[in-house]
């Protein structure tokens, strides 16, 4: 039995004689293709037709975010977040002007292990996303079209280096997955690539 309780209590012990944890507040400019699918739903459980998939360079990906790095050990840190982000995209058609963006809001948790001063590891993220139509041919859209986002979820990997214990810079490598639904009734399906730098700040 009481090895059984020692077990129990070894991740309480472990986090209560952390190495180094923190706060730390960072944030990334990532450049991004954003590639968009699709998926008309007719009112019925059983007709479902799939629509085109259109791939655009996304613009202004920029993300900002904060939270707490649990460093129980000198190799390992676990770092649960709440961060930001905006994108968006335009495109250009024949005779067809148009953009649209986002403003995402969400719950990040990030997994390193660290050699020396360098990091690499991994994570993920899980959150909203809220739409902006802009201009369409013109006119406003945002009058007769409404984007309700059911979810956003994330993966990411990350490489970097610690600089003087309070500077980090990287690299980051993500895909963003962002379901939404139309006020018609049709879904949209984005993919969003991106990959850039990162810079955080260890208090």
């Amino acid at each position: 039995m009481k090895k059984f309780l020692l077990l129990l209590l070894l991740p309480v012990l472990a986090f209560a004689n952390d190495y180094k944890s923190r706060f730390f507040v960072g944030g990334m400019i990532a450049p991004s293709k954003v590639e968009v699918q699709y998926l008309n739903r007719e009112y019925t459980d059983w007709s479902v037709d799939w629509g085109g998939t259109a791939s655009y360079n996304g613009y202004g990906n920029v993300h900002v975010y904060g939270g707490w790095e649990f460093r129980p050990f000198s190799w390992l840190s676990l770092s649960p977040a709440l961060g930001f982000n905006r994108n968006g995209w335009s495109w250009e058609r024949t005779g067809h002007t148009g953009g649209i963006s986002y403003f995402e809001s969400y719950l990040r948790l990030e997994l390193d292990f660290h050699i020396k001063g360098f990091y690499m590891g991994g994570g993920g993220t899980y959150g909203l996303a809220y739409f902006f139509w802009g201009e369409e041919d013109g006119k406003s859209t945002t009058e007769d079209l409404s984007q309700d986002c059911e979810y956003t979820a994330s993966g990411f990997y990350t490489l970097g280096y610690t600089i003087k214990q309070h500077y980090r810079v990287g690299f980051i490598l993500g895909l963003d997955y962002i379901e939404s639904r139309f006020g018609s009734g049709s879904t949209t399906m984005l993919h969003v690539t991106y990959m850039g730098p990162t810079f955080t700040y260890l208090f």
